[in-house]
Formats: structure tokens, sequence, C-alpha cells
């Protein structure tokens, strides 16, 4: 699941025109009736507003075009990750409407991966790697960075949300004499009502540079 999304970090959205230009085509005249049963946003004439990770984004329904919330300013200079993710969260949902179900790893909702476990993700791998022997830094990383400490399994689980519906818990465990670091990720097993299975690696991959970017 993580290797679109490892390849897409750092690559600005607008920049790659034709898959700006196919969001903003497929979202231009967007009917957001009915969606405001499952997922949380708010809607004035012109804009859908909503958030992710805590910051501020709109959507324009008469063109499709996605702006970010940047100080006081707007902007459509969104990188490719976080684009997608809300694209996806707006436009994906089922409509089912239930309890969040028992966490899954995020590896479950993706048919791909099922089929390839043996596959090394290096989303996952970078950023394990990056944290082996700094337990006591990722922790105080995910708090600034939103997290909520959870008693679990690994040596430190932090829940995140992305979006309201859509809850993440990151579980890492600290290399041994047997054993590299190791971080693995859990979602809700409906998660796929809200979104696209490849959609949440981007929200992984979002989360994973949110944790890097806390400034200690």
């Amino acid at each position: 699941m993580g290797f679109h999304s490892y390849r897409n970090i750092g690559f600005s959205f607008t920049d790659a025109e034709v898959t700006c230009r196919k969001w903003r085509n497929k979202f231009s005249g967007f009917d957001s009736t009915g969606k405001e049963r499952y997922i949380t946003f708010t809607r004035d004439n012109e804009y859908i507003l909503l958030s992710y990770f805590e910051k501020e984004y709109r959507l324009n329904c008469a063109n499709g075009v996605l702006e970010k919330k940047d100080g006081i300013q707007w902007t459509d200079k969104l990188q490719m990750n976080e684009a997608l993710a809300v694209y996806h969260y707006l436009g994906d949902g089922t409509g089912n409407i239930h309890e969040m179900g028992n966490w899954v790893p995020e590896s479950t909702l993706d048919p791909v991966r099922i089929r390839s476990n043996d596959r090394t993700d290096p989303l996952f791998v970078n950023f394990a790697n990056d944290y082996s022997g700094r337990i006591n830094e990722l922790e105080k990383r995910c708090k600034i960075a939103g997290g909520e400490y959870e008693k679990s399994t690994g040596d430190t689980a932090w829940i995140f949300l992305p979006f309201p519906e859509i809850p993440i818990k990151l579980i890492f465990w600290e290399k041994d004499e047997e054993f590299s670091a190791q971080v693995r990720i859990f979602v809700h097993q409906n998660a796929t009502d809200y979104v696209h299975y490849e959609a949440i690696s981007f929200m992984i991959a979002d989360l994973f540079q949110k944790i890097d970017a806390v400034d200690l």
C-alpha cells in the first residue's frame, strides 16, 4: 500500500498537471448532497470546508479546486499525498453508517498486499529505521503531532485522527537482538467504507511526515 504514497513524498500536486487536472475535473460541479450523513464538513454557497490532520481545507464545488489555509491566506499549492487523501475522503464514501469496527492492520485492506505480503514497504521500513534507538524522541513527536497515547502491544502506541471517521493507530517496536525496529499501522475494519484503501496509504505518509516535521 505504501509504495505509491512513498513515491509521492515531496511531489507537488499542482505541478503534476495531468493528475491535477483529472481530479479537478472529477470534482467540478461536485454535489455533496447526503454526504453529511457519514463524513464531516461544512458548506457555504461556494465551498466545502473540512479539516485533515487539524489543518483547514476547502473545495471549490464549481471548478473542483482544492485549497489549504496557510495563515490567513488560502493556497492551492498542495503536496500530492494530502490532495489525494482529501479528494478521496470527499468522493469515496459508500454511505454505510455503523459503529467503528475492530482494529486491523492496514495491509489487510489492500488486496495486492494480501497477495504479496512478503514485500518490504519502504514507507514503513525507513520510518522504523529512522526512530530506531530514539523511542523517547518518537513519543515526544507523536504527542506534539496530535497523537493520543494508548497502552497497547509494542513499545509505544499512538492514535491519530486524520479525519474524524478514520482513526489511525501507530504501534512501534524498538529493535532487539533478533529483530530490527518495526512500525505498524492499524485502522478500523470499516475504513474502506469511507475511502479507497489506497487513500489510507496517503494518510500514513502524511502522518509520518507530520511526525518528522515536529520542531523539538
